[in-house]
């Protein structure tokens, strides 16, 4: 759960006027009620999605700003430690990055994944397994992920 979630109670029960007013007036940084997130290592989250039987999957890589080997080095890092996929597929990835990023996952034996950034109903720009313009997602990706969380995880 996160802030967007409680935007959405807000406005649902009427506290604020939009969405938007929920982040202005509260949510935002510097807001009444805004609070920094509470951040935990990698492994930390890797080691707590295992746990609670989930697959830890590297989301959005394109946002670290890392250099190609620099991922690379994070990538073999974390599967080491049980990470169990990399999102290849997002909306946002250009075609150099979709290869990498395909590459990457082979090289550490990580599961290739998708999002189509759906954050839950209401979402106009995306729709669940679809994302923004074109991009759709392999149902190949989903079978894959069902089967590696039925047979388990040696890691």
């Amino acid at each position: 759960m996160g802030r967007p979630h409680i935007a959405t109670a807000m406005l649902n029960r009427g506290y604020v006027s939009s969405f938007n007013d929920a982040f202005d007036r509260y949510l935002g940084k510097g807001a009444a009620a805004y609070t920094d997130r509470d951040k935990m290592t990698p492994e930390v989250a890797i080691e707590s999605i295992r746990s609670a039987g989930g697959l830890p999957v590297l989301a959005h890589p394109q946002t670290l700003s890392l250099s190609d080997d620099e991922l690379s080095d994070l990538l073999g890092r974390l599967a080491s430690v049980g990470l169990a996929g990399v999102e290849v597929y997002y909306y946002s990835h250009s075609e150099e990055e979709t290869a990498l990023y395909t590459s990457l996952a082979r090289r550490y034996g990580l599961i290739v994944t998708g999002g189509s950034d759906f954050h839950g109903p209401g979402m106009i720009e995306t729709r669940l397994g679809v994302g923004r313009g074109n991009m759709k997602i392999p149902k190949s990706i989903a079978d894959d992920l069902k089967q590696l969380h039925q047979k388990g995880s040696p890691r």
